[in-house]
């Protein structure tokens, strides 16, 4: 039998994201914010006519999803996986809530996180607690919803965010099983077992590092294979190379990785994170350089990445994607220590790496002069 969660940890953990200094940058605090999507999302959220998606059957095994990234990788997920149906949440209007506590309900229950809030964390957490409460309220009516659901299995495919969090504990409490699906490569400051029945990882260095991290071998499951070293290619000249942004990345490192290839004069292509709350200053970087644009929601990545000969990014995982389809990379960190190699695919997969843009300069030159002299595999 599983640990249940207690109260305290429950909303300790709902607070980890937002803790993290370079996980919390996309949130936006403050009391009207709060409010605000405290009402859209609960008490003023629509409940859907048919209720099926409110309820999960005896032996069912469905997988929850909240985000676009998270809707494609349970589309293309492998069979081994056996999803029986998959459980669209939309974050702005979740209707699960009212649809299983009730409009008053959901009201007290908000009413009493707030309480365990100040409690636990101190009153100053109030006005950054929108998201946790997001999760919280998503435990408490998941809670309800697996009551009636025996033998059923809930999939998750994220490991931070308060919403999964939320779910995941919902699935422990109630003594059913749960797997986790990861949707993009999970890093290592991010892995917490909270009592997972299986985990389906993409790469075996993930299996590694989460039974690094303590987690149990025998519940790891490794649905892939990169061996991306005999693979990766510059192709010269380089026509087409994509700079993949994301809020991790400050504007200073985009400035940086535009000027190297600036230089070169190929065809450059800014491709935008859905979350990145800078997408108008970004824009007006592309005008300003002549570069084209590209938005993560409008084309997925892999079709993206069909015209490109190189991608130039930081931490994000495309860099897996762009490995899995044999295209060059080159990873770029000029921020904080603890951050380099966040997925570990450049120490694991030799991915070429700057950390200044002197640099990053001398990188591409050594790509290039190995491109043109041996044809070999960039290292």
């Amino acid at each position: 039998m599983k640990e249940r969660p207690t109260v305290e940890r429950i909303v300790q953990e709902l607070f980890v994201e937002q803790e993290h200094f370079a996980l919390s940058i996309q949130y936006r605090h403050g009391w009207l914010r709060t409010a605000f999507v405290l009402l859209r999302s609960i008490l003023f959220s629509r409940i859907e006519r048919d209720r099926t998606a409110y309820s999960i059957r005896s032996g069912e095994r469905v997988a929850l999803v909240i985000f676009e990234n998270e809707r494609r990788a349970i589309a293309r997920a492998p069979a081994a996986l056996r999803v029986d149906r998959v459980i669209a949440l939309e974050m702005k209007s979740l209707g699960i809530v009212r649809a299983r506590l009730g409009t008053l309900g959901a009201a007290r229950e908000l009413l009493r996180f707030l309480v365990l809030v100040v409690r636990i964390k101190g009153f100053r957490y109030l006005p950054r607690s929108a998201h946790p409460a997001l999760g919280w309220m998503l435990y408490k009516s998941f809670c309800s919803v697996l009551s009636d659901a025996e033998n059923s299995t809930i999939v998750t495919t994220n490991m931070i965010h308060p919403t999964s969090i939320g779910i995941q504990w919902a699935a422990v409490a109630s003594g059913k099983r749960s797997a986790f699906f990861e949707h993009a490569t999970t890093p290592g400051i991010i892995m917490v077992d909270r009592g997972y029945d299986e985990l389906h990882v993409n790469f075996e260095h993930t299996r590694r590092l989460m039974v690094s991290k303590g987690f149990d071998a025998a519940r790891i499951h490794v649905l892939g294979s990169l061996d991306a070293r005999a693979r990766q290619r510059v192709e010269t000249p380089l026509r087409n190379i994509a700079i993949c942004v994301n809020s991790y990345d400050t504007m200073q490192s985009v400035q940086d990785m535009s000027d190297e290839v600036e230089r070169l004069g190929a065809r450059v292509t800014y491709r935008i994170h859905d979350a990145d709350s800078r997408i108008k200053e970004i824009t007006a970087e592309a005008e300003r350089r002549g570069f084209a644009l590209s938005f993560a929601r409008r084309l997925p990545f892999q079709e993206f990445l069909e015209g490109m000969d190189l991608v130039l990014t930081g931490n994000s995982n495309v860099i897996a994607d762009a490995l899995l389809a044999g295209k060059a990379v080159v990873y770029y960190w000029a921020g904080q220590d603890d951050m380099f190699d966040y997925y570990g695919f450049v120490q694991t997969y030799e991915v070429p790496s700057a950390r200044s843009a002197q640099s990053l300069r001398s990188v591409f030159a050594t790509l290039i002069q190995i491109a043109n002299t041996t044809g070999s595999p960039s290292r």
